[in-house]
């Protein structure tokens, strides 16, 4: 807001009041619980567009089942013999129990990993038992008294 010295609002000699307004930028950081179950949740994500890529694949499979099952059935055989007679219909058979089955198991681990149990928290939040500080210091100097082989030296 503008104002003058006098009070009004016009003239040349205006001061700048400045209400305090709250910083935007300010963003709340999460604690370790609250990444846990981000990461979990961003991993069942990632499994759920692998059961979509899975499922766009299933009418060629599907289709290709039911074309080598006609064509195969066209010579009077039973169901059990055209299987065992064709062998790109026992072929798409398999990729398609295949498919099925990985769409299960990644809804599944999807589900799993969405719920984010205790089992998944511990995946997740695993302590290192090396840190990579720890991985590239220097080895301890060896000392002249140091009488054991290289492989059996005590780890200070």
């Amino acid at each position: 807001m503008l104002r003058s010295q006098n009070g009004s609002a016009s003239g040349c000699d205006a001061v700048v009041v400045s209400e305090t307004m709250p910083d935007s930028n300010t963003s709340q950081s999460i604690d370790r619980d609250q990444a846990i179950l981000l990461a979990s949740r961003v991993f069942a994500a990632f499994l759920l567009f692998w059961v979509v890529e899975d499922i766009t694949e299933l009418p060629h499979e599907l289709f290709a089942v039911v074309h080598y099952f006609r064509l195969a059935g066209a010579a009077d055989l039973s169901p059990l013999q055209t299987v065992r007679s064709s062998y790109l219909l026992g072929d798409y058979m398999m990729y398609l129990l295949a498919n099925i089955l990985r769409i299960a198991l990644w809804l599944l681990a999807a589900g799993w990993f969405y719920r984010c149990d205790p089992r998944i928290r511990n995946f997740f939040a695993a302590a290192p038992t090396m840190t990579l500080a720890m991985h590239f210091q220097d080895p301890p100097a060896k000392s002249d008294q140091d009488t054991s082989p290289p492989g059996l030296q005590s780890m200070e």
